[in-house]
């Protein structure tokens, strides 16, 4: 699979899709790659193939197939103005589970893991990013699985 949006004028529904694509993927966090000088963040991710049942033009994840073979990706955000990332995982960790997928409002997106850091609350880890305009790339690599 290969999708990229570029832009500033989209629908909700774009990224209602990339939700859907990105949510409970493994992300292999300790191999996110944020280049300030050329304003990307790559992100490493094992996803799922989704079946799912569109209603009003909405597509309703119904199964995500965890049992299936990850599918090795890897998300990257250009036109990056900001990213902050905390990490509340003991160093032995390098992968999580993401909480509702790349969740993007308008020039702002988030990930956040499902598990929870239950001595500070909260999530274990979260990457916030900000954009100057709307430029990501979700790209299948069967060649470099992780």
């Amino acid at each position: 699979m290969y999708f990229r949006i570029i832009g500033n004028d989209f629908t909700k529904d774009v990224f209602k899709e990339i939700e859907a694509i990105t949510d409970v993927a493994t992300m292999y966090f300790r191999k996110v790659e944020y280049d300030k000088d050329k304003k990307i963040v790559s992100i490493p991710i094992a996803r799922y193939k989704i079946k799912g049942k569109r209603f009003l033009s909405f597509l309703i994840p119904t199964n995500y197939k965890r049992y299936n073979i990850k599918i090795p990706s890897k998300i990257i955000i250009r036109n990056v103005v900001k990213c902050k990332i905390e990490n509340n995982f003991e160093e032995s960790d390098s992968e999580m589970i993401v909480l509702f997928g790349l969740a993007v409002n308008g020039n702002k997106m988030f990930i956040s893991s499902a598990e929870e850091d239950h001595t500070k609350g909260g999530t274990c880890y979260t990457l916030d990013i900000e954009v100057s305009e709307i430029d990501i790339e979700i790209k299948d690599d069967i060649t470099n699985p992780e």
